[in-house]
């Protein structure tokens, strides 16, 4: 790695025909109209990101069950976002969660005021709620030897 040269802000850039040479490069290169990308690099673009629908994937990572015991905190949605692919402000998420229909209620835990997502949980597949029934019709019973 090279290093920084120390002398750059110091002492280069105080010059005032340096600061005005930037300027100058930088009010030349403005343009009031923003320009137009090549159709190439629209493609490729596209190809990334066309089925990138946040408010979709968000939707299908929290599902409504109407307990009351079921709650999540802002901070937990923005993890569960994150762990997703979701990188999103809690302000930002906090919007997706109302447009959802879910909305927060204040409670206090060890003596300190929480906003809580109530009725709401991190939507999981159906194998995974599961996994402790057999996969196959056997009946268990229980060892009567132990």
């Amino acid at each position: 790695m090279r290093r920084a040269d120390t002398n750059l802000k110091s002492v280069w850039m105080k010059r005032e025909h340096v600061l005005e040479a930037y300027a100058s490069l930088a009010v030349k290169a403005y343009e009031l109209e923003e320009p137009v990308a090549p159709s190439r690099i629209i493609e490729e673009s596209l190809e990334w990101t066309a089925s990138d629908n946040i408010g979709e994937k968000f939707r299908e990572l929290f599902e409504a069950t109407g307990n009351e015991h079921d709650t999540l905190t802002p901070i937990d949605v923005a993890k569960i976002a994150g762990k997703n692919g979701i990188l999103a402000s809690l302000k930002r998420l906090g919007r997706m969660m109302r447009t959802l229909g879910f909305t927060t209620t204040s409670t206090t835990r060890n003596r300190k005021k929480v906003r809580l997502y109530v009725g709401v949980r991190e939507a999981v597949e159906r194998e995974e709620v599961n996994s402790f029934v057999p996969s196959s019709n056997k009946t268990l019973t229980a060892n009567p030897n132990r």
